[in-house]
């Protein structure tokens, strides 16, 4: 489904607008990444349906604006973690390098319990 509002969305580049450098070598994409969509203002007013499009899309590393109909759509608008929950003491234990690990709780991304903590 489009977005029909601002943020951040999970999409799928899936043609880029005629003006994009490079965009017959950038479309289509192989991977889903995160674009923001913004609302379009044309002369410093919101656009109505028939003057321009209503939402601008932007991707990283891409300067040309594109537009809705130029991906798939996934999740959004995407919602900020709250702070509280970010985890600040985080260790990577050597014989395990893809387990993140609170070192208050053992408590590890892709682990459960932490097997190596002492």
């Amino acid at each position: 489904m489009k977005p029909t509002k601002p943020g951040f969305y999970w999409a799928l580049w899936t043609t880029a607008t005629e003006s994009t450098p490079e965009g017959d070598e950038l479309t289509p994409a192989r991977d889903w990444e995160v674009v923001e969509v913004w609302e379009n203002f044309l002369i410093g007013e919101p656009c109505e349906a028939d003057a321009c499009e209503k939402w601008g899309v932007s991707v990283t590393g891409v300067s040309t604006t594109q537009w809705l109909e130029n991906f798939q759509w996934g999740d959004g608008p995407l919602v900020r973690p709250d702070p509280k929950s970010k985890v600040v003491d985080v260790y990577s234990h050597p014989d395990c390098p893809f387990h993140y690990c609170d070192s208050a709780t053992g408590d590890c991304e892709k682990a459960g319990k932490c097997h190596h903590r002492g």
